[in-house]
């Protein structure tokens, strides 16, 4: 829960981002309102990342383990970097494919 925590605040600390829902377990999901959320996963993936998608809303979503602990630092820089580089036009998506 620690994870989960960590993960939900440094994803709502990033400006263009936002948690759908109030999750109460371990799968999170979130977008954006402003940006190309497929896009934003496409920097993901370039940075070694695996990003699950949705369609309905276009969303990234994690399923956390307690294993993942490790992670949340490098993840959320990652990540706001990966922001900043759609918000600056450096990346695009053309179509997103969506995995379960």
């Amino acid at each position: 829960m620690n994870v989960r925590k960590a993960l939900i605040d440094g994803i709502n600390a990033i400006p263009g981002l936002k948690i759908w829902g109030d999750p109460d377990l371990s799968i999170i999901i979130f977008g954006s309102d402003t940006l190309d959320i497929g896009a934003v996963g496409d920097a993901m993936a370039e940075r070694g990342w695996f990003v699950a998608r949705n369609s309905e809303p276009p969303a990234l979503h994690h399923m956390l383990m307690p294993v993942h602990e490790v992670m949340v630092d490098d993840y959320l820089r990652d990540l706001a970097e990966s922001v900043d580089h759609v918000r600056a036009g450096k990346i695009a998506v053309e179509k997103v494919e969506v995995m379960y």
